[in-house]
């Protein structure tokens, strides 16, 4: 599993990472898997929150991807037991300010 990313993201690696991402989603997608047998989930909000909501939010992200790493690290130990290939899962969790809203025309 992937380090953490640090809390302001290298501009160089942004567009990559967000491309790579949405290449995946795309191939599932097309693949019949993202809506396959198993358990999918995908959420998407815009929700407004001051600088401690911001904040807040940012460590509810961060525990997040924390559990997703102990889950991965727990299923790697069940996997080598049972000599089960298992699925790779992809998840995305990020939180960044939207654009502001297009001016509106005079």
């Amino acid at each position: 599993m992937s380090e953490r990313k640090p809390s302001r993201l290298d501009p160089d690696l942004t567009e990559p990472t967000l491309r790579a991402f949405f290449d995946k989603a795309t191939a599932a997608l097309e693949a019949g898997t993202l809506d396959g047998p198993r358990d999918t989930v995908l959420t998407c909000a815009a929700i407004t929150v001051d600088q401690v909501g911001w904040a807040q939010a940012g460590e509810v992200l961060n525990a997040a991807f924390e559990q997703l790493r102990v889950v991965h690290d727990q299923s790697q130990q069940r996997l080598a037991l049972s000599g089960d290939d298992g699925s790779q899962m992809i998840v995305g969790l990020t939180g960044f300010e939207a654009a502001p809203p297009p001016e509106a025309e005079s």
